[in-house]
């Protein structure tokens, strides 16, 4: 059975491990993302100017806590639930369908502009801090 699934040949549907290729498992990887996710979200909250004590009053889908919660999950394996916990967004599932999408006109109403522009400024903020591990 588990050579059918592929861990007899280290391999899962045709793709290597991402055990092989990081060097991370289990719990340090779970470790090494939670890390890098709150430096993620330590910038979306600096280049958003909201201070951590913030995030409470603020509503659940809030267009700042949307654009960093999309840029957690794009770039950490934490969890839909971790990223709704630390960023205070309420339930996981809502939290996944408000952090799955880009910024767009249609989906963000008329915050999109500027959502779109912090997506920009957190990418290239994380490109930079990418180059300099």
């Amino acid at each position: 059975m588990l050579y059918r699934l592929g861990a007899g040949q280290g391999r899962e549907r045709g793709k290597k491990r991402y055990r092989r290729e990081s060097g991370y498992v289990g719990e340090q990887m779970r470790d090494h993302g939670e890390r890098e996710a709150r430096r993620i979200i330590r910038s979306g909250l600096r280049l958003a100017k909201i201070g951590p004590g913030e995030l409470k009053s603020l509503p659940k889908g809030d267009w700042r806590k949307r654009v960093i919660g999309l840029m957690v999950r794009r770039h950490t394996t934490v969890k839909v639930g971790w990223v709704a916990k630390e960023l205070v967004m309420g339930i996981p599932t809502r939290a996944g369908r408000l952090t799955s999408h880009p910024p767009t006109k249609g989906k963000w109403e008329s915050d999109w502009k500027a959502a779109a522009k912090l997506l920009r400024e957190l990418e290239k903020d994380y490109k930079k801090a990418e180059n300099l591990d």
